[in-house]
């Protein structure tokens, strides 16, 4: 069974045979709210046929079309931040490492775009861009 906090609207998961057909005084864990949860709304007193002629149908009065708040599925849970906070350090090391192995990749084209980046290359044990040679003929 679900219960909503009235104070706070908290869901919280019981299980049925804790609350039991006539419910039960329960304390809200996130704002200390007591209240008693899980009784149902009383079944309506069966109406004589005269009676029932005479009202609407159940489902044209708006309290039907409503629904109940205290049975609504549980909300799903974020991921905790140190998951997340994993994953976005995975995510930056491979751009990171992808970015690196391109530089190195195609490493010609970046000399020929930027020459200064010759010296770059050559300092952290590269070659630079390949040497051109003079064809002699």
């Amino acid at each position: 069974m679900i219960l909503t906090c009235p104070n706070c609207a908290t869901d919280f998961l019981v299980p049925d045979h804790q609350i039991g057909p006539e419910g039960r005084e329960v304390k809200c864990d996130e704002c200390g709210e007591v209240w008693v949860g899980g009784v149902k709304d009383p079944a309506p007193e069966p109406q004589s046929a005269a009676a029932a002629v005479k009202s609407p149908p159940a489902s044209a009065t708006p309290e039907a079309e409503t629904p109940n708040v205290m049975f609504a599925p549980p909300k799903a849970a974020p991921a905790p931040k140190a998951e997340r906070g994993r994953m976005a350090l995975v995510i930056v090391l491979m751009v990171l490492a992808l970015t690196a192995l391109g530089f190195i990749a195609f490493q010609g084209a970046v000399v020929k775009a930027w020459p200064g980046a010759d010296g770059v290359y050559r300092a952290i044990g590269l070659s630079g861009a390949p040497a051109v040679r003079p064809s002699h003929g």
